[in-house]
């Protein structure tokens, strides 16, 4: 989303915009120190934006299923993980690049959710409830906790 200064009004760069039920956004992941910001639409949709001109500066392909929620690596310029609900892997794309440049299988189970927790460390929510601390860098799961249940 884009603050147009004269309106004051947040606006959403045309390529994204679409029908409400695929086009709502459902993630929003702005880069450190750079005038872009990725979106994720509600259909799965990737697309990287920019500040300054309301533009969508490239449309990343996904995979089926679309992501579920993406990352900036901090420590490699323009790098950024992808995650999604439909297989457990991790993604990893260029902002330079429209296509997926690694994949990293860290689990059977879709990621629902990505954190930073240092410049190489992240922690994954996997769809069966378990949390996994997986370093970039190594591309090691350090620690995965047991799936949850219920008596």
């Amino acid at each position: 989303m884009i603050t147009n200064q004269e309106l004051g009004k947040w606006l959403i760069p045309s390529l994204i915009e679409g029908k409400q039920e695929t086009a709502a956004c459902k993630d929003i992941v702005f880069s450190p120190g750079e005038e872009v910001f990725l979106v994720v639409r509600k259909d799965g949709c990737l697309c990287l934006c920019n500040i300054d001109d309301e533009s969508v500066k490239m449309t990343f392909e996904t995979p089926t299923g679309g992501a579920s929620k993406v990352v900036w690596i901090d420590s490699i310029s323009g790098d950024f993980l992808m995650g999604s609900k439909k297989a457990g892997v991790l993604r990893i794309y260029n902002a330079a690049m429209p296509v997926c440049k690694e994949i990293i299988k860290v689990s059977r189970h879709g990621i629902c959710d990505i954190k930073r927790m240092t410049n190489e460390v992240f922690l994954l929510r996997l769809k069966n409830g378990q949390i996994t601390q997986f370093n970039i860098r190594t591309k090691k799961t350090l620690f995965t906790t047991d799936i949850g249940h219920t008596h």
